[in-house]
């Protein structure tokens, strides 16, 4: 009995939090000077029905700053079936768990204001994060800009280049469903050239 209820209690976990990794180039700009690299944001849907992002393990310039985890996401779904993000808050940036870094100076940072706007079709994420922080009394913005909102555009005109007229199904990576399954989230291209996002 106390086997079943544990698997019950995991599948309900699962379900009520499901997290989604992004692995794209990241562009950080500070103080003039912009660093390009590699890095993976994930995703994951709250039970209320807002997000989470989360940066871990987030460098600039080989220090260390931290995790970067924004909580209570507003999300909505536009007309063209594009999940567009944003929220406006402060955070605290916590310490990260890379081994090779020595220090994290996020979490003596205090309370981080942010202002995060971000877009999200199929497989891809595009983030715009502006974060203000104080170094030594001065004022300082980064900006993190992940992914390139081009390729969430590319994703969408891909399912709405198909011209015959006819209802389509697509899974949310941009791959065509023969059929709709319950409880999944599908992108349907309507006849008259709308995309949607319906849940079956």
């Amino acid at each position: 009995m106390k086997k079943i209820f544990t698997l019950i209690l995991l599948v309900a976990c699962a379900i009520g939090a499901s997290a989604t990794n992004f692995k794209d180039s990241v562009m950080v700009t500070a103080m003039g000077q912009t660093v390009r690299d590699t890095a993976t944001i994930v995703l994951t849907k709250q039970d209320n029905g807002k997000y989470t992002m989360a940066l871990y393990n987030f460098q600039y310039k080989g220090m260390g700053v931290g995790n970067i985890i924004v909580n209570d996401i507003d999300g909505t779904i536009n007309t063209k079936g594009i999940v567009e993000f944003s929220a406006k808050k402060s955070i605290k940036i916590t310490k990260g768990t890379d081994p090779n870094v020595s220090s994290w100076m996020g979490p003596t940072l205090g309370d981080v204001p942010i202002d995060l706007k971000a877009k999200q079709f199929g497989n891809k994420l595009y983030a715009n994060i502006e974060i203000k922080v104080k170094v030594l009394l001065v004022p300082m913005t980064i900006k993190v800009v992940f992914g390139k909102e081009d390729n969430i555009v590319t994703s969408l005109q891909q399912i709405k280049s198909t011209t015959n007229g006819k209802e389509e199904v697509y899974n949310l990576d941009g791959t065509r469903a023969e059929r709709m399954q319950d409880g999944k989230i599908y992108i349907v291209r309507k006849a008259d050239g709308s995309v949607v996002k319906v849940r079956k």
